[in-house]
């Protein structure tokens, strides 16, 4: 069973989060391209309304800011904190 077969059977609620790290997880730290399947189970999600984070040890600088944003869309930097 893939992951969105899984999040098909279990119960959605409103305050349920999904967190993504970006390397290794959201991106290929070699290639720095998405990782397509979970490209679509991001994309899955958000189609679905989860509520998303995405955490990440990168720099806080405005070329992560805009290359993730260009890749995952503005859902992913609507709301952001930086931790630290």
């Amino acid at each position: 069973m893939n992951l969105i077969e899984f999040f098909e059977k279990i119960p959605k609620h409103e305050n349920d989060i999904v967190f993504f790290d970006i390397d290794d997880t959201l991106l290929d730290p070699y290639t720095n391209k998405p990782i397509i399947p979970v490209l679509d189970f991001y994309k899955y999600l958000v189609k679905n309304g989860y509520n998303i984070a995405i955490i990440t040890a990168r720099a806080n600088n405005e070329l992560n800011y805009k290359y993730g944003s260009s890749i995952y869309g503005k859902t992913t930097t609507n709301r952001y904190k930086v931790i630290g």
